[in-house]
């Protein structure tokens, strides 16, 4: 544990108990305030923490409007289907648990519905099979395949009888492409399941959709390519979640394709920050420059999102020195490594406050002192 002197005293914060919140920095005003004899110098550092890890997916990062633009329309907060757009699709994944296969599925769904029709393909590739998604609609009354059936092998079998789904012109369906292959065989079916109408709210067939969550289990990692038929620009800070943050934006051209790979684990890292000094030297997004900041410590995401994290500090060193005579508020909020603001609902911690005195050097030599030194010399 941390190595303390006899000044050491501990303050445990719980953000149910803060004094106020301000731009989601939460404010604890203290009844008696910390403060240290002269010649000594304040430090504190994080002895454990507790937190309840958040999603990428939050109110900051989809704060920002015009993040994803489709041949210069902006389907950020009006899309084609739901009420408030990509943003209300997102927003609604904040709680969801993204390391769900179904979950995914739905989120890829929602994405292609609120869409124009056709401009966006996602190709989902698992370890012996991929599946395209696409939305279309259909000129003509027609038939489409809707039930999954395949032999031993997880292989389509074409002999199987399949459960049809009936569309009627001019209906928008969600579309799915299957190629599947082992040591013996490949299929490639050109001809598409019907995985779901937008007239409906739930997916057509549930054999389909287990088959096609069983393949995006199988990719052990969520990587999808966006395969634009339209020209597509996403901005702001949902690119994160695609693992493309950039701060000029990410263009994808039409007719061509961008691979993702979602971070659907939520954030690798989250900064603790603090009003009690800026002593730490950090990067900035801006300009790539190591500048000072006030990081009290960065804490590990080792929880998946609504998860709780446990951390505890085994390290002596990497206390922050403050210069206040009197600490009687702290503020605390967090950053992601890139420095924008993470509200975490709830944290409850214990910061280490301690002093240390500050040495002072003999006084060096100088011509008064010197000839001081030298009179006293000859008086004796």
């Amino acid at each position: 544990m941390t190595q303390t002197t006899q000044f050491a005293r501990k303050v445990i914060l719980n953000s149910d108990l803060k004094t106020s919140s301000v731009n989601t920095a939460a404010q604890f005003k203290l009844r008696e305030g910390i403060s240290f004899e002269r010649n000594y110098i304040g430090v504190v550092n994080v002895e454990s923490a507790s937190l309840q890890t958040p999603s990428i997916l939050h109110s900051e990062t989809l704060a920002a409007s015009n993040q994803f633009i489709v041949d210069d329309v902006n389907y950020w907060e009006s899309g084609m289907y739901t009420t408030g757009g990509l943003k209300a699709v997102f927003l609604a994944c904040e709680n969801w648990d993204l390391t769900n296969a179904m979950n995914v599925l739905t989120l890829y769904v929602n994405l292609l519905e609120d869409l124009p029709v056709g401009s966006l393909k996602f190709h989902i590739s698992g370890t012996n099979a991929m599946v395209t998604l696409e939305s279309a609609t259909q000129t003509t009354a027609t038939t489409l395949r809707a039930s999954y059936q395949g032999d031993e092998n997880g292989i389509f079998n074409s002999t199987s009888v399949e459960v049809s789904g009936d569309v009627e012109a001019g209906e928008t369906v969600i579309l799915a492409y299957i190629t599947e292959q082992n040591e013996q065989i490949e299929t490639s079916n050109t001809e598409p399941y019907l995985l779901k109408k937008l007239s409906d709210t739930v997916f057509y067939h549930d054999s389909l959709v287990a088959r096609i969550s069983n393949i995006l289990e199988a990719a052990k990692e969520y990587k999808v390519i966006f395969d634009a038929v339209s020209s597509i620009k996403v901005t702001g800070p949902i690119l994160k979640f695609f693992g493309w943050y950039d701060e000029s934006g990410v263009e994808i051209a039409a007719n061509t394709a961008k691979i993702a790979v979602l971070q659907n684990k939520g954030y690798d890292f989250l900064n603790i920050h603090t009003n009690l000094g800026r002593s730490v030297m950090n990067g900035d997004k801006n300009d790539n420059q190591i500048k000072r900041g006030n990081i009290l410590w960065t804490l590990p995401m080792t929880s998946l999102p609504s998860e709780t994290l446990l951390f505890t500090n085994y390290n002596n060193g990497g206390k922050l020195p403050y210069q206040d005579e009197m600490v009687e508020e702290i503020y605390i909020y967090f950053t992601d490594i890139w420095g924008d603001r993470v509200p975490v609902s709830k944290f409850s911690m214990v910061l280490l406050f301690d002093a240390h005195e500050i040495e002072t050097a003999a006084p060096g030599p100088t011509i008064k002192r010197a000839r001081t030194q030298l009179l006293e010399a000859l008086k004796m």
